[in-house]
């Protein structure tokens, strides 16, 4: 069933009422969507609101329309920052605005455009003053600087220091210095300050701060025909070179004495050249600019005094080099022709110098070979001996082998002859004890035949008997048989 139906079953008087609750909220949020809507500022990022207040307290008449504090009607100094914000549109009248921002590589410096005015003289902007702020916004977003009704903010490029050079700082603004008249100021001091600002890049006011580079590297500056008399009365001229430089603890204070560098060159260094070398080279005779050693020496009498002079003006001198020199044609015909002659005289003497080292090399080389000779012969004759030595040990060892093996041989004889004189005493023995025996024997059968000459007579026919019995016929035959019978005492058969 419809709700409404039921409501007008129910209660016929509500449904008017009802209606009228719904429409009067459709009405409230409409109206409040509208207000919403009315009353919303929303400021997106990288940006501001510059709001300007139409009711309040009038501003003091040297800020204009710029409020600067709260409650103030006009321009209000502080913008809305990003995000929603609520404000009263019927007094109140938002701009958007991009907030500043300062890109790389540069540097911004703000002028306030409301304030008093400043004293004359003055330059930079005090407390609640108009003109310039002693500020200098680095790379990035600045909101507080972003009402341009009140600010004005002038982007430029950073100071850069390029390498071999530096940069001298002067203050603008500041107190004067506790001691006038003096070519640098203490830090904080306006004017010129002490210290310079080595390679880099920075970020400064340039009505602050004014920073000028300046060449700390070697420089050359060449000049000609420098001309000037001799001592003796003759026009000379030269032309020379000077590498200088200004070092970089006296930067400074060379730009506040000569400026530029140009100015360095043309007021110091070429002044200085032209006057030394004058000076220097008119108590020199003619003939000294020929010669190489008096040429050098006045190279460097010039070079020191120089180097003197632009020291006390806080420049260094590196080097100076005298390129030509030029006297008279006339004094330099003669003076090459005695330059020649020299020459030809020192060249005589070099060569008679080289013979003499060449005979004396010759001397030497000769000595040399024979005492090389001498050696060899002495080692030669060494070399024999050594030989001769070397063979006498040999025979003598080989004497000494021959020796001992003869006494080894020796030995061996007595040995053997020991052997033999032993064996032939017992063999000796031997037939002395079978003689003996024997010889016992004979004589016990001689004493068997009795005793005398008869008993010996005896025997020995036994003996002889004993002989010649076996082989009696082979000896005898015949007569002689019988014979032989008869003398050996046998009877003979007929």
């Amino acid at each position: 069933m419809d709700i409404n139906k039921m409501i007008e079953k129910n209660n016929p008087l509500q449904k008017g009422s009802l209606s009228v609750i719904i429409a009067a909220v459709v009405l409230a949020v409409i109206l409040g969507t509208i207000l919403y809507y009315s009353l919303m500022v929303n400021v997106g990022p990288n940006q501001g609101a510059i709001v300007m207040q139409y009711r309040g307290v009038e501003p003091p008449e040297e800020n204009g329309f710029i409020a600067v504090e709260p409650g103030q009607m006009g321009i209000q100094l502080q913008v809305l920052r990003e995000g929603l914000h609520f404000v009263n549109p019927v007094f109140t009248r938002v701009e958007i605005v991009d907030v500043v921002k300062i890109p790389e590589n540069n540097v911004g410096y703000v002028v306030r455009k409301f304030g008093r005015d400043l004293p004359p003289g003055q330059v930079i902007a005090g407390e609640g003053e108009k003109g310039i702020l002693d500020v200098a916004l680095k790379p990035g977003f600045y909101p507080e600087y972003s009402n341009d009704y009140a600010y004005d903010v002038v982007v430029t490029p950073a100071t850069k220091v390029p390498p071999g050079y530096v940069g001298v700082v002067t203050n603008l603004s500041g107190p004067l210095p506790a001691k006038p008249n003096q070519f640098l100021s203490e830090s904080g001091e306006r004017g010129v300050q002490k210290l310079a600002l080595t390679p880099g890049t920075y970020f400064i006011n340039p009505y602050v701060q004014k920073v000028d580079l300046v060449n700390i590297q070697s420089r050359r500056t060449d000049i000609s025909d420098v001309t000037f008399p001799s001592y003796d009365g003759f026009p000379i001229s030269l032309n020379c070179s000077v590498e200088w430089f200004i070092p970089d603890e006296n930067a400074s204070l060379t730009f506040v004495k000569f400026g530029e560098e140009t100015e360095v060159e043309d007021k110091i260094i070429l002044p200085s050249i032209l006057n030394f070398s004058r000076i220097i080279g008119s108590n020199q005779e003619a003939t000294n600019f020929i010669s190489g050693e008096t040429r050098q020496k006045f190279g460097d009498d010039l070079q020191e005094a120089l180097a003197h002079a632009v020291h006390s003006v806080s420049v260094e001198m590196k080097e100076t080099g005298v390129r030509t020199i030029l006297p008279p044609e006339d004094v330099l015909n003669i003076l090459k022709d005695r330059e020649i002659a020299v020459q030809e005289q020192q060249q005589f003497l070099q060569e008679i110098t080289q013979n003499a080292e060449q005979l004396k090399l010759q001397v030497q080389k000769t000595k040399a070979e024979k005492e090389k000779d001498i050696v060899d012969k002495e080692t030669e004759m060494l070399k024999e001996l050594l030989d001769r030595q070397r063979a006498q040990d040999v025979e003598v060892l080989q004497a000494q082998k021959e020796l001992d093996a003869a006494r080894v041989e020796l030995q061996a004889a007595k040995n053997i002859a020991d052997a033999s004189r032993t064996l032939a005493r017992a063999e000796a023995d031997a037939l002395l004890l079978q003689y003996q025996a024997e010889a016992n024997a004979q004589k016990a059968a001689v004493n068997a035949f009795g005793q005398g000459s008869e008993a010996a007579e005896n025997y020995a026919r036994y003996m002889m008997t004993q002989t010649l019995a076996p082989r009696i016929d082979e000896i005898f035959s015949g007569t002689d048989l019988l014979n032989a019978n008869v003398l050996l005492g046998v009877e003979v058969k007929k």
